[in-house]
């Protein structure tokens, strides 16, 4: 297959800094390098299992997650209903079917369905990477296990009625309306986003030390509307005063005009404190640090500028969308962030205003976040995060996952030998190396 026209791959690039610049790092900037952890490479497999064990809150939110089916169990026919609904075997699905035997990672879903989903192939790629990623830090204290990986960016089918049986579907977020099980976002393994800030921790402390940083709200948005399941009462919302900003936009799908709304509000803000916030301007993720009190409000469904700014030992004030991600459970309010538009957004004053008058614990709140970050977020954490999910989830299949003769099982490929004689070579590489992968 011929690779990308010059002018064709210049647009690529810029739609997708268009598409997620405003989330992270700007696409093209290489500010952050691989983070320095001999000790944990220098770990045999096993050793890295037992020090998993030193992050058992993070844990806590797995259970709750498997639970619809603990008593059940996950079916060799309940799982190939998950591929046939949930992978990109069928139309306008974006997930894939990967799998582990023997400490080995597989890609279970066909190139003819996995390599033909736009962008969201990049998106596979990079999650691939991850499962080679867990390959080589554990091997064969890996389980054997099959699953799906979603990489929508909202959960689509309800799980609200008690008795159903629900299809398992691996993804970065969820309400509690469904039955998604979370795992890590793939913006924390991208250089250009979450990935790339981790290593610049020390530096950004220094640049920009709390008395620096300026008495103002800051925040930097991409225009999404808000989508979700229209029978979804968790996310539904409502706008200065109470103004109604949602709609239903189809059966299925209702929208809201969160940042659209904040942001019209904070153009014409004449309030006590000084406020900059911009559904139209860019500003790197780095230079967010030079403000006291940042704002998050969720995107499509959740963003993972929460989890970014959370890094900055800056307050972070978030949005209650009623969407999360799977540390959510871990984190306190008013002790790692500061919960806001719970009911409507003219919270924001109120909180404003304790931020100015209660410096010194708004320092504290801020250097929790990062303090959280720094263990619970960082490569370890979510390298053990994937290998206690994985190792309960296995748990509960009965039948012994492999490559079998049948329409849904027959292609079983390692995932190494995948990313390089496949996913190198369509379209010429664009979509293996778009997003630079930090381990």
């Amino acid at each position: 297959m011929s690779g990308p026209k010059p002018l064709a791959r210049a647009l690529l690039l810029l739609w997708l800094m268009a598409h997620y610049a405003v989330d992270g790092v700007r696409p093209g900037s290489r500010n952050g390098t691989k983070v320095d952890d001999p000790e944990w490479d220098s770990m045999t497999p096993a050793e890295r299992v037992k020090w998993c064990d030193t992050l058992s809150p993070l844990y806590e939110n797995i259970q709750a997650d498997l639970a619809p089916w603990k008593e059940s169990g996950i079916s060799m026919e309940l799982q190939h209903a998950t591929f046939a609904h949930h992978t990109a075997r069928k139309m306008g699905q974006k997930g894939i079917a990967v799998g582990f035997k023997g400490g080995v990672a597989y890609v279970t879903d066909e190139p003819k369905f996995t390599l033909a989903l736009g962008h969201h192939v990049g998106l596979f790629i990079v999650y691939l990477k991850v499962m080679a990623l867990q390959e080589r830090l554990f091997g064969k204290h890996m389980p054997d296990v099959e699953f799906v990986i979603s990489t929508v960016d909202r959960p689509l089918s309800l799980a609200l009625e008690e008795g159903k049986q629900y299809e398992p579907v691996m993804r970065f977020c969820k309400t509690d309306a469904h039955s998604d099980i979370l795992i890590p976002n793939f913006h924390s393994y991208i250089e250009q986003y979450t990935g790339g800030l981790a290593p610049q921790l020390d530096s950004l402390n220094r640049q920009f030390p709390w008395s620096e940083k300026k008495d103002m709200l800051f925040g930097r948005f991409t225009p999404y509307f808000r989508h979700m399941h229209t029978s979804d009462p968790f996310t539904w919302r409502r706008g200065f005063k109470g103004a109604p900003i949602c709609r239903n936009a189809s059966k299925l799908v209702a929208e809201c005009t969160v940042r659209h709304h904040f942001c019209d509000w904070a153009v014409n803000s004449t309030g006590s404190y000084p406020v900059d916030v911009s559904c139209k301007k860019r500003t790197a993720m780095t230079k967010h640090a030079a403000y006291k009190w940042l704002l998050h409000l969720d995107g499509q469904g959740l963003s993972s500028r929460f989890e970014q700014l959370l890094h900055l030992r800056s307050l972070v004030i978030r949005e209650e969308s009623g969407y999360r991600a799977y540390f959510y459970r871990l984190l306190k309010p008013r002790e790692h962030y500061i919960p806001f538009w719970k009911d409507t957004p003219d919270e924001i004053t109120d909180i404003l205003q304790w931020a100015k008058a209660n410096d010194g614990e708004a320092q504290r709140i801020a250097a929790n976040a990062q303090a959280f970050v720094r263990k619970y977020l960082s490569h370890r954490g979510r390298a053990c995060y994937w290998h206690r999910l994985l190792t309960e989830y296995a748990k509960l299949l009965k039948y012994k996952p492999g490559k079998q003769e049948g329409k849904y099982s027959s292609y079983w490929v390692p995932v190494n030998e995948f990313l390089e004689k496949t996913a190198k070579s369509f379209g010429d590489g664009k979509w293996y190396d778009v997003f630079k992968f930090m381990p």
